[in-house]
């Protein structure tokens, strides 16, 4: 016989009958349950034993177990009462385990959980008490075992009173990683060395107080983005992270319906100091698992809301983005334009309207919200007086909502535009609407449009998935002028609820219509000339430094539009120049010239002194030789900017700005009036003599008015863009048109408009009835 007892005992446990062994087996692996959390199964178990005990079921049974105990391991023959009592000890006491394991959850939940160390062995597989997953966990489960590049990963995240548990899944119930005590709430302090709470630093970002970001840098971002890491898939068994560090095109989404844990800033998970959203890795919310596959079609129906009522402290300049915005669609296709399958609404009584006539399957709301972690408010105009209304959120969902065909992307591009947790654009769109993108915090204009541009080229014009197009805008951070330096980085963020996404190529532009400027070009060849014809010669010859040209003509007449076509046309032209366009406001006064004219420039480009111009110009043009096109806003009324102080401006430009052009940068200056009386307005101008004035850098140009637009100027437009109409009608047709329009420009284009898109209808017809189909439909 060996000394030691552990042998004796175990090789005296190993002569049991395998029932009393499988039963020492059970209360082992309850003992080692006992040191995590466990879940209601494994408490039901215990006591389901311990009264059987009790009450004596299967008297043999526990008879002979307990005398194999008594005589194996004390040594000692028991009685009859001893087992009986022994037995009924024991069940108590196995009830008692039962019940301690059942409220043990609870005391976990106000214990500090500590994140795992990066060098601890592989995570158990952990079973979370919340999980949504009822049926037990498989013997494969806690592994991915193999990630398939073509199913979203989900990380889900559940709440039990303040506790937060989840697992990561593709999906399948089955292939669960279950995690449990995940130390997100709001007290937690992620960054080490650091007092920060989770709470501080999710409040710096939505609020974006410049003195609580002052310390919330690119190190701190990354710290950040780790901690969340290693509450989520740092949890996983280091064969499945590498799996997942080797997808270069992987869809992440964070499942859950907790609005503390959707405001978290995952866009930031990182691992090894290496942001994986700037890695092609998609990083979404959701609220529920959808595998639907939906599908944009060609030239989709687009409501852009974009409100801007008088009196606000930061005005969004709506106007020139959405300009640029129609210019970049409708080059591609034609009929993402104005009054085509792009529609505006600025007051909510229009969008009400539009959204119901129109039945839009894109939304692109433009504009400021107010909110805060409560709710979420968009700013829209009422009224004729276009006074400010704040909207809930949740009134904008409920009339989308109410559409027979609910709209297939929305784009809610404004500050705080998802702070409002359950209020917030994120949730109450996302409940119906596949695709929903909003911003986290707040956003300047210039960065804003940028991230709008880029965004909707991806999804509109390149087919981009829109979950793939929102992780460009990470990628390509530089190109929208933001760095890792500023937060706002990480600005746009993406609820997803579809399985798979097909976009349909752009329709190309039609053979009617192969320019899809067209509508820019209707006449105006005086002054068309005048200025690509100087600014080649300058581009051409290195001089001037500068040209600056003045244009007038009466509301209606295409004023704003010909500067439009200036960009349009000097891009096409000159093909080897870099084009910069600017679009400065006038100075609100003019007490300080040089100071007002100085901050109008300084204002586009972000720039605190005028002298920092040309540095931010070669940035942004590369080296290349660089024309700047300032394209000032019209200007209405005449008392701040007038021909008088329009001398002054255009002298202090010469002396001034032109100067500090560098070898390669060449400018034009661009500035038009809206006149009741335009030939008083020229001889106005001429009285001035800024012609006249000795100007060193820069050649003054006064134009010919813009005035209405003839028969004569349509026959050609007719002829340019092959609108077949039979010569006998065609006098008619152009009468109706300039009777009904009397003349003006912009009312000349909705009509010619029209008259092209019924002759592209009418293509394809057989024989004569193509043109005579065409004008029987517009003669009216």
């Amino acid at each position: 016989m060996t000394n030691n007892p552990e042998k004796e005992a175990k090789s005296g446990l190993q002569k049991l009958d395998p029932d009393a062994l499988m039963l020492i087996r059970w209360l082992k692996a309850f003992r080692e349950a006992l040191k995590r959390p466990v879940n209601v199964t494994f408490a039901a178990l215990l006591i389901g034993i311990g009264a059987t005990c009790i009450a004596g079921s299967f008297t043999a049974f526990w008879q002979t177990l307990f005398m194999k105990i008594f005589e194996t391991v004390a040594q000692t023959p028991p009685e009859s009462e001893t087992i009986q009592a022994t037995r009924i000890i024991v069940g108590f006491a196995v009830i008692c385990l039962g019940v301690f394991v059942l409220f043990k959850k609870k005391d976990d939940s106000v214990q500090p959980s500590e994140p795992p160390s990066k060098e601890k062995p592989d995570a158990p597989n952990e079973i979370s008490p919340a999980s949504p997953i009822q049926e037990p966990p498989s013997p494969t489960a806690g592994t991915l075992s193999s990630i398939d590049a073509t199913l979203p990963v989900f990380i889900e995240i559940l709440s039990d009173n303040g506790r937060y548990t989840g697992g990561i899944h593709q999906g399948c119930i089955e292939k669960t990683f279950f995690i449990s005590s995940l130390a997100l709430r709001e007290n937690d302090k992620p960054i080490p060395d650091k007092e920060w709470r989770l709470l501080d630093l999710v409040e710096a970002i939505v609020r974006f107080k410049k003195e609580d970001l002052k310390a919330f840098d690119e190190r701190v971002q990354l710290d950040l983005g780790q901690y969340l890491y290693d509450q989520t898939l740092g949890r996983l068994p280091e064969k499945d992270q590498k799996q997942l560090r080797e997808q270069k095109d992987l869809s992440l989404r964070i499942l859950t319906d907790n609005e503390w844990i959707a405001g978290l800033p995952w866009n930031l998970l990182a691992d090894g100091g290496f942001y994986f959203s700037a890695n092609d890795w998609s990083i979404a919310l959701c609220q529920r698992i959808d595998n639907e596959i939906h599908e944009l079609p060609p030239s989709p129906r687009m409501l852009i809301i974009a409100p801007e009522p008088p009196g606000l402290n930061r005005p969004t300049r709506s106007e020139e983005h959405l300009e640029e915005l129609e210019d970049m669609l409708s080059s591609h296709d034609p009929r993402m334009s104005f009054g085509d399958n792009i529609k505006a609404a600025k007051t909510w009584e229009d969008f009400l309207q539009l959204a119901a006539s129109f039945e839009p399957e894109l939304i692109y709301y433009y504009g400021h919200g107010v909110g805060d972690r409560r709710l979420t408010r968009l700013v829209f105009e009422t009224g004729p007086d276009r006074r400010p209304v704040e909207k809930p959120v949740l009134d904008v969902a409920q009339c989308l909502r109410q559409l027979e065909t609910p709209p297939l992307l929305a784009y809610i591009n404004c500050c705080l535009g998802d702070s409002g947790g359950f209020l917030g654009a994120g949730f109450q769109l996302g409940e119906f609407i596949p695709a929903v993108v909003t911003n986290r915090t707040f956003a300047e204009v210039p960065v804003a449009q940028a991230q709008a541009m880029t965004l909707w080229k991806n999804i509109l014009l390149q087919a981009i998935p829109p979950h793939k197009a929102v992780t460009h805008l990470y990628a390509d951070m530089d190109l929208n002028l933001l760095t890792t330096k500023d937060c706002r980085w990480i600005t746009p963020v993406f609820h997803a609820h579809y399985g798979g996404w097909i976009t349909k190529s752009a329709t190309p532009p039609d053979r009617l219509t192969a320019d899809p400027h067209w509508h820019l070009k209707i006449d105006r060849v005086n002054q068309y000339n005048a200025v690509i014809a100087q600014t080649r010669l300058m581009m051409r010859e290195r001089k001037p430094k500068s040209l600056a040209f003045v244009w007038y003509g009466q509301e209606g007449q295409g004023v704003e539009i010909f500067h439009k076509r200036l960009l349009v046309e000097l891009r096409e032209e000159l093909t080897d120049v870099y084009v910069h366009q600017i679009r400065p406001r006038w100075p609100e006064h003019l007490e300080d010239y040089h100071t007002a004219f100085s901050d109008t420039l300084c204002e586009p480009f972000r720039v605190g002194n005028i002298e920092d111009i040309p540095a931010r110009l070669r940035n942004e043009s590369r080296g290349r030789t660089t024309l700047l096109y300032v394209r000032h806003e019209p200007v209405r009324g005449k008392l701040l900017i007038n021909p008088r102080s329009l001398k002054d401006y255009v002298e202090w430009w010469d002396s001034t700005f032109s100067h500090l052009l560098e070898k390669k940068q060449f400018a034009l200056l661009t500035v038009s009036f809206l006149v009741n009386n335009p030939p008083a307005f020229a001889d106005y101008v001429k009285k001035q003599k800024i012609e006249e004035m000795p100007l060193s850098k820069t050649v003054f140009w006064l134009l010919d008015e813009m005035e209405k637009v003839a028969k004569r100027d349509l026959l050609l437009f007719l002829q340019t863009h092959n609108i077949d109409i039979r010569a006998k009608r065609r006098d008619k047709v152009l009468q109706k048109i300039l009777n009904k329009t009397g003349g003006k420009y912009e009312l000349t284009i909705d009509e010619l408009r029209r008259l092209r898109q019924q002759a592209w209808q009418a293509d394809g017809d057989d024989g004569d009835s193509e043109g005579k189909d065409a004008v029987e439909a517009f003669d009216y």
